[in-house]
This record gives structure tokens, sequence and C-alpha cells, in this order.
């Protein structure tokens, strides 16, 4: 990014194998906050440096004094011993050599000036002024200065060169440490390198792995041996998003590259690794070789892919449940809202957290919601309160709020979850029946009151105040029809005075809204009355009301009045309000009606006890008829029965014996036919009075069904032949016993296949099934006939009846046969019902008679 920084870099050879060129490993570090460090240090010396030089200058210095001193000292104290004038000034020489020696040429310099001056004025005669001196002397004193000078100048430059000297031998003595201490990071950092954890080789940008260390061989299986010289995109099998290409290029324009490898371990095993590639260029600048390291981390994407999936269940599940979930930390700190709670409120989440959720609460409800939350969090108990949030159209509906804490294995609560659950519908469903239970309680009252009084008009004015605190009623009136229906009279009213009383008593009322009502007979609902430009409303209108319902008093149809309910604190009714009126009207309608029908029982009663008398003669009569009934029926039955007996007999007879004719057998049969049938219309009348008088007798046992349901087809064969029926029969499972009167049940199933064979046309079809069903033996005998309209099924089973008066005509017969085999089937403890599905459809007879244990006889 442009950021310039230092960089502290050691360089070091890691020897090939089989007699290759050896790779370089060049190490690099950010050494940009060490340097400054060191700058700051380096800043610090330098200043204590200046410090320590003044004070190295200032001791040169005095002690160039301090020896200039002791010279001229010495030069005091012994000159006066040497005859040579000159010899003293050889000692201060010396002490000029001593001081340029030790601290150079300045010193030195010093030294001279300080004896040459201070000798000329101490030592020398007339020292005031040249010309007055003594030659000698001032040469003396000149070879001294110059010697001195010359002496300063060379012992300072011998100073010099030793300082340099000392400098240059500690100078090279650091580099060789820096050296030394180098090349032991490097090795140390190449052993770090080859012991690392992680994975590293080197190769040439498009070319084969010149180093593998042992973290390679770790993580690919690979030895050193194996890998050199191998392509690592080959060995690896490298895959790479994008492509290998895109990555080699990057690195080209980059020198460098990091990102995700998916890679084959010599097992065939995939690990994914995180990479990182840096391009080392050559001397010429070309791209050289690439170090590259990696770190399986196909453990940890497999586990940061488990987590996703778990927070992916998780959140959806939380999401899926009905109600909107949270949760907060331990002190209620609010830290999370499923994805409900924002498309409900439509308040993104992020401005939920905290406390902020109290302010999507209705006014009414925050205070108390969230000091319920507060005590909950701190009294460490569970959460339930019911509160209304603003929902994002700013409709408040109500919710259901439960939050439990979460504890760790120490019982100390780690976090808060909660779920709200939206309890609108349940609130107002429960409202609904409260108003609906309170209703029904009032309908309860105003129904008891109106069918137990004898005056629904003093009913109607006592329940009138509560229906009125209930409703918000503030007046009622009842109109009921004249006796010539023509017009309306008011009957019973309330919440006006008697003088608007008496006005409604004489006001023509065909024109307002009761007598709309009358007319149309449904009921009319005006509100906001006063804004109301309805003709018919004038009179409520005049009234001061703001609305008004009005309902027609309507008893099974007839129009018995109107009744209305009329407010003056609102101008509108609710659909239940209404309901209510309904009900109501419909209540004083039924007490008007039952009043009506009281009044008439009343008069009625009377002429029943004049009637009763004779009512009683006439049921005597008609019992002593019916009596004489069944005797006569008895009577006539076994007279004629009788004379039949011997009929049968020779009509038998005649037609065996030998010599009739054709002509003469046919006739005889037809007698013998018609006696027979006459038998039998006879032997019914007989069964029919047994049965109505109940001496009707069964000998009962044992047998098969089957059994008896092939007797009745074998009498009735020939009838069946003769019509060419198509019959068939079919036993299902058996054997079916039950407990029977074998004749009797013959002559069922015998009255039900003559039916079926008398009305079925010719080459039609008859069958008959028998099987089990659980504890009954169900018989089925069906047939194409003419079939049996729905209004006569039931009617086919009373005695003397048929399906049309028709059938008697065309077919014949007294309509006993099924009356009989019903009563025997019911008399078994069975049943037997007829189904048809109408005219030309046929008609199917089902019967069903409990099963029996015992072996039949």
């Amino acid at each position: 990014d442009g950021t310039r920084f230092y960089a502290a870099e050691s360089v070091g050879a890691l020897a090939g194998e089989d007699g290759k060129p050896p790779s370089y490993v060049k190490i690099a570090s950010d050494a940009t906050h060490q340097k400054l460090a060191e700058r700051v240090l380096w800043e610090g010396d330098k200043a204590n440096g200046a410090s320590w030089a003044v004070r190295s200058k200032l001791a040169r210095y005095a002690t160039a004094a301090v020896l200039g001193v002791l010279a001229l000292g010495a030069l005091w104290l012994v000159g006066p011993l040497f005859d040579d004038k000159g010899a003293p000034w050889m000692l201060v020489s010396l002490a000029v050599a001593a001081a340029a020696w030790w601290g150079g040429v300045g010193p030195g310099l010093l030294t001279t000036a300080l004896t040459s001056l201070v000798g000329w004025w101490a030592f020398v005669p007339e020292h005031s002024s040249f010309a007055g001196s003594d030659a000698a002397e001032v040469f003396r004193w000149s070879a001294f200065v110059a010697s001195s000078v010359a002496i300063s100048a060379l012992a300072g430059g011998i100073h010099r060169a030793n300082e340099r000297q000392k400098l240059s031998v500690a100078r090279l003595a650091a580099e060789a440490d820096e050296r030394r201490r180098m090349e032991a990071a490097v090795r140390e950092r190449a052993q770090m390198l080859e012991q690392s954890y992680d994975a590293a080789m080197a190769w040439p940008l498009h070319g084969t792995i010149t180093y593998w260390n042992s973290g390679a061989a770790r993580l690919y299986g690979f030895s050193r041996a194996e890998a050199i010289g191998r392509s690592p995109q080959e060995l690896l099998r490298t895959q790479v998003d994008g492509g290998l290409e895109a990555c080699f290029a990057a690195l080209e324009r980059d020198g460098r590259w990091s990102g995700e490898l998916t890679q084959q371990t010599r097992d065939g095993r995939q690990v994914i690794v995180e990479s990182r590639m840096v391009l080392m260029p050559d001397e010429s600048g070309r791209a050289g070789v690439v170090i590259e390291s990696t770190r399986d981390v196909t453990e940890r994407r497999q586990a940061e892919a488990k987590l996703r999936e778990s927070e992916l269940f998780y959140r959806q599940t939380l999401e899926s449940i009905p109600g909107m979930v949270f949760t907060t930390r331990p002190d209620g700190y609010c830290d999370y809202h499923s994805q409900q709670w924002e498309d409900y409120t439509g308040v993104p989440t992020s401005q939920q957290v905290g406390t902020n959720w109290n302010k999507l609460l209705h006014p009414d409800d925050q205070a108390g919601a969230y000091a319920a939350w507060r005590a909950a969090v701190e009294e460490r108990g569970s959460y339930d309160v019911e509160y209304r949030v603003r929902r994002r159209d700013g409709q408040y509906e109500w919710f259901n709020v439960k939050g439990r804490p979460i504890r760790d294995s120490s019982g100390q609560i780690v976090r808060w979850f909660g779920v709200a659950t939206n309890i609108n519908d349940l609130k107002r469903s429960a409202e609904a029946l409260h108003r609906g239970a309170q209703n029904l309680q009032l309908l309860s009252k105003t129904a008891t009151r109106l069918l137990m009084e004898d005056s629904p008009k003093e009913a109607l004015r006592d329940i009138f105040p509560e229906l009125s605190a209930h409703l918000g009623m503030e007046l009622f009136f009842k109109f009921l029809v004249s006796e010539d229906e023509e017009r309306l009279i008011l009957q019973a009213s309330g919440g006006i005075d008697d003088a608007t009383v008496r006005r409604l008593q004489q006001a023509d009322i065909t024109e307002s809204i009761s007598g709309v009502v009358a007319r149309q007979r449904r009921a009319v609902v005006v509100e906001d009355v006063q804004n109301s430009t309805d003709p018919a409303a004038a009179l409520i209108r005049s009234l001061g009301l703001t609305a008004y319902a009005c309902h027609p008093l309507l008893a099974r149809g007839r129009l018995v009045g109107t009744l209305g309910f009329g407010t003056r604190s609102r101008i509108h009714f609710n659909p239940d309000e209404l309901d209510l009126l309904r009900t109501v009207s419909d209540q004083v309608a039924m007490a008007l009606e039952r009043k009506r029908l009281v009044t008439e029982l009343e008069q009625r009663a009377d002429e029943l006890t004049v009637a009763k008398a004779s009512a009683d003669a006439a049921t005597s009569a008609a019992e002593q008829a019916n009596r004489a009934k069944d005797r006569f029926l008895a009577v006539l039955s076994h007279e004629l029965r009788n004379p039949l007996t011997p009929v049968l007999a020779a009509a038998t007879l005649l037609g065996q014996g030998p010599g009739v004719s054709a002509d003469m057998r046919e006739g005889l049969e037809v007698i013998r036919r018609n006696a027979e049938l006459e038998a039998r219309l006879i032997d019914d009348l007989l069964d029919v009075t047994r049965i109505a008088r109940g001496k009707l007798q069964l000998n009962r046992k044992p047998v098969r069904v089957c059994t008896i349901l092939s007797r009745a087809i074998e009498v009735c064969q020939p009838d069946i032949d003769a019509r060419r029926l198509h019959f068939g029969s079919e036993i299902v499972g058996g054997p079916h016993v039950v407990n029977v009167d074998a004749a009797r049940l013959q002559q069922v199933f015998w009255n039900v296949l003559k039916n079926a064979i008398k009305f079925t046309p010719n080459e039609g079809c008859i069958g008959a099934r028998c099987w089990r069903e659980d504890s009954l033996i169900i018989v089925e005998i069906r047939d194409s006939g003419i079939g049996i309209e729905q209004e006569a099924l039931q009617r086919i089973f009373n005695a003397f009846e048929q399906a049309e008066p028709i059938m008697t005509r065309r077919f014949g017969g007294l309509g006993l046969g099924l009356a009989i085999s019903k009563a025997i089937v019911e008399m078994h403890g069975g049943t037997i019902v007829a189904s048809s599905k109408g005219k030309g459809h046929g008609a199917t007879f089902t019967i069903k008679l409990p099963v029996h244990a015992a072996q039949p006889q």
C-alpha cells in the first residue's frame, strides 16, 4: 500500500541433495518498532555523548593547564641551578609534550602558551619590551615556543592516530559480533523452518520442488526424497478456486499469494490447507524461487462448516417456531431477536437490542412489562406476562411472552431465552366468548321473563332497564298490528315521557321506520340518524336518537308487530348487538304467540271438556268394533278355508286320472293354482290376526339358513322357469346357523321371492346371496323388476299396503306378505329392510338374523 518501513533481513543457504546447488532462504521481519526504539536510544546516547565530549575536553585542557603550572614551578625551582639558561625550558617542553600526548594538539598548545607567556614574564629580564631583552634569552624563548608547537603537533597527531586505531578495532569487533549473531539467527530460523509444524517447500515458478521440510512430510506423507524433483501441483493434485493459472499470475504480478488450496495426501485423503506463497526474484530481477508455507485447516473448516450448519439449523428452528424468539444476557440486556420480530414490527433487529424493545409496546403496557422483566431478572425466576406490541402498520396486538433462565452446570444463569406468542385472536375470542356469555345470560333472563309472565307487555318493561344497561339503549317501541291489520298501534314503550307516548299513539306510523319494517317484514337499522336524509327516519330524528334498530315480530310467518331500540349516545351498533336485538325481538314474538295460543287453548278447553264424553263413548265403540273385526276375520278365514280342502283334493285327483284331455288338465291346473292362492290368502289373514292378537307361536331350533333358503327357492322354481327368469344364488362361507322357526323363516323367504318373481318382467334377473357379518347372518334378495319409489319403501311393510293402488289391480294380492314377514323376522330378533333407486331400477330386500353358536339340527 506504499507504506515505508524498516526490515531486518537474514539470508542463509540450505544445502542441496545429490550434488544440486543449494537453495537460499531469506527471512525478513518488520523492524520498524525496533528501529524507532533504537533511534530514541541513539538520540539519548548522542546527547549523552555530546555531554561526555564536553566533559572530556575540559578534562584534557585542565590537565594541560595543570602540567603547565607544574612545569613553571619546576622552572622556578630548578632554573637557578643550571648554568645553561636553555636547560630549564627543556623541562617545560616535556610538560608540553605530555599535554599534547594526553589531550592532543589543543591541550599541547594551551600548555605552550601558558608556560611561554608566564615564563617570559617571570624569568626573562626586562620582559616588558623585546628591545631591551637579552638576545640570547629571546632566542631561547622563541626556540622553546617553536619546539613546543612542533611537539604539540607531533604528539597530537600520535594521539589522533591512537584514537582512530581504537575506534577501528572496536568497529571491527562489533561487526564481527553482529555477523556471528546474524549467522546464528539464520541457522536458528532455518532450523525452526525445518522443524516447523507448518509445511514449507521451495520450487522455481513452474518448476519442481527443491526444498521440502519435515512439516511438509508430516502433512502430506511424502518424504523429502519422494518430493524433491516433483512438481508440487502434480504431486499434491492441487486445486484452487479460480484455477492455478490465476494463482501463478498473482504471484508474478504481486510477488505473493495467499489463500486456501485443496490437495491430496499420499494416502489419497483430501485436505484443505491455508497457503502463503512468496516469489523470490533472482539477481536479474526475474521470477525465481517460490517459497510456500501451508497449514492444514481441514478440521477447522469442517468444524466451521458444522458450526454453520448448526447455526443455520438452530436459526431455522427458531424462525420456524410459531412465536417470536428472543435471548438476553444474564443481566437482562436483550441481544437477539428472531427474524419474525423484525418482520412483524418493521423495526430492524439492531434497533431493538438492550431495552429498546419496550418502546414497541403499547404505552399503557410499557411500565408494567418492563417492571415485571426486571423483577424476573433480579429474582432469577420465570417471566410470564401479556402485553400489546405495535405491528408494522401501527396496529397493536396482544402477545403472551414467556422467558426462562438458562443455567450452566453450577446453576449460574448464562442467558435468558424467551418466546412471544401472538394471542390476539385468542384474546379477541375470549372477549367475544365473554360477551357471548353475557348475551346468553341476558337472553336467558329475557326468555324466562317473557315466557313466564302472562303479560309480555309488562315483562318487556321489566327487562328493558337491564337490556338498556347492557347495550346502552335509552328507549324502545313495541307496535302491534291492529285487528283489521291496517295500522300499527303502540302497545309498549320505555325511555320516553307520557306526552310523547300519547303523541305516538295518535300518529300515523305507516311511513315511519316501523311502518317500513312491517311492510317489508325485515329488520331496518339506521345509523347516524341525525345526519340521515331518509324521510322514514323523521320520527326517530325528532326524538333525538342517533342510532335505531327495528325488527319485525313474526310468529310462524305471520306479522304480529315491530320492536325497535334506540340510543342517543352513539351512532352505530356492532354485529353482536344487532344479533342480540334480533334474538330479543324473536323472543318477544314467541311470547306474543304463546299468549295467543294460551288464549286459544283456554277457549278450546271448554269445548274439549264437552266433547270428552262423546269421545270416550266413541273410543269404547271403536274398541268393541276392533274386537269384533278380529273375531270376524278368524271365523271368516276358518269358514273360507274349509271348503277349499276338498276342492284342492278333487282337482289334484282329477288331473292325475287317465283319459283326461289336455284342455281338461289345464283347466284343472288353473283350479288348483287359484285354490292354493286362495288358501295362501286365507292363511295370511289368519297370520295377521294371530300377530295382532299376539297369538303367533314359534317353534325355534338351530338350523342352517342356506337349507331354508334352498327349500324356498325349490318351491318357487316352477314360477321362475315359467317366466324364463335368470336366477342365481351364492352362499359365502358357512355354515350359517340361526335359532329360528324353520317353517316361518321359509315363509319369509318365500314371500320375498314371490314378490321378486311377481314384479320382475319375463327374462329378468333375480339373485339371492347369504353371508356372515360380525354377529349377524345376512340374506339379500335382489331383482331387476319395476322398482319402488323412495316414499313407499317404509309403507310396503304395512298390512294391506302396496307401493301404489294400481299394483293391486295389476298384480293382485292383499298386501299382507311383507307385513307378516317383517313381524316374523322381528320376532326372531332380526330386521328386514327394502331399498331401491326408484322405478325401473329393481329392488333389494335385506334380512338380518342373529348368529346361533349351537350345531344345527
